[in-house]
């Protein structure tokens, strides 16, 4: 279809339109369905690997307690590490843990922040970027250059590449519901 001449044309061209609609909708209706039958498999499959992994992780304690009684009972006669050609073990310092109530202290702790803002600001970092929403609205430009609307002032470096009209067409909405059963088959040309 070239060209559209007549109301009958202009209905044909919107049931094709419509046509074509149910066509994505059933290819999406697929993909969701394979989607859901590949996620199933890959929660199963982490599901095998996290029991498999606790049975070696159960396993490696009692080789690890082991290695701490040695350690206990046969202190290094330099440093604090064993030394063998399999590995080394140890006591290793840690870093202190700190919690507020019953969460870990951390930069996104609610309660660690409020306190910060407070008066110890030296401690707060503030993240810094554009408002580009509200930016969009205060510009104009004239051939190359982009300007601030209010005061005239020229952005450096900015470019405006004004976008032309797209056409659209707005047909009924289809759902997966309002598919028969031919529209979920593999083939529909």
């Amino acid at each position: 279809m070239t060209e559209i001449t007549n109301v009958a044309e202009v209905e044909a061209a919107l049931l094709t339109l419509n046509d074509f609609q149910k066509q994505i909708v059933a290819a999406e209706t697929k993909r969701d369905k394979s989607i859901e039958f590949y996620r199933s498999l890959i929660e199963n499959a982490r599901e095998v690997c996290r029991k498999e992994v606790e049975r070696i992780q159960f396993e490696s304690v009692d080789v690890r307690h082991a290695l701490k009684k040695f350690y206990d009972a046969n202190p290094p006669k330099k440093g604090k590490t064993h030394k063998f050609a399999g590995g080394s073990f140890g006591y290793r310092h840690q870093d202190t843990c700190y919690s507020i109530g019953d969460t870990v202290a951390d930069a996104d702790n609610p309660a660690l922040l409020e306190f910060v803002k407070n008066g110890h600001e030296d401690f707060l970092r503030v993240k810094e970027s554009v408002n580009w929403a509200k930016l969009k609205t205060a510009l104009t430009f004239v051939g190359d250059d982009v300007y601030l609307k209010s005061t005239g002032e020229v952005v450096p470096g900015m470019k405006a590449y004004p976008q032309p009209d797209k056409f659209d067409v707005k047909i009924g909405r289809v759902t997966a519901d309002d598919l028969d059963d031919d529209w979920l088959k593999e083939d529909n040309s």
